[in-house]
């Protein structure tokens, strides 16, 4: 069973993991609109319920429109 102060030990490892991506996200090298577009076509993914190929879908449609694939894989991660 979980218990309360387990949970209090993953909500750090959770906001260092959500630092990790966005310094991620922040030094891609890239032009804002590339970036924007590959994180929102990964983000649309992302609320898809296709759970084995939400990837694969946000790095072919990132590839297909020039959109940074990095950027797309973090919007299907966060969603």
């Amino acid at each position: 069973a979980c218990e309360w102060k387990d949970f209090g030990a993953v909500l750090p490892e959770m906001k260092a993991w959500i630092n990790g991506l966005k310094e991620r996200l922040l030094k891609i090298h890239d032009t804002p609109h590339v970036v924007a577009l590959g994180f929102a076509l990964g983000f649309f993914w992302g609320i898809t319920p296709l759970f084995g190929l939400k990837t694969l879908l946000g790095l072919g449609s990132a590839w297909i429109a020039r959109g940074n694939k990095v950027a797309a894989v973090i919007g299907v991660t966060i969603h």
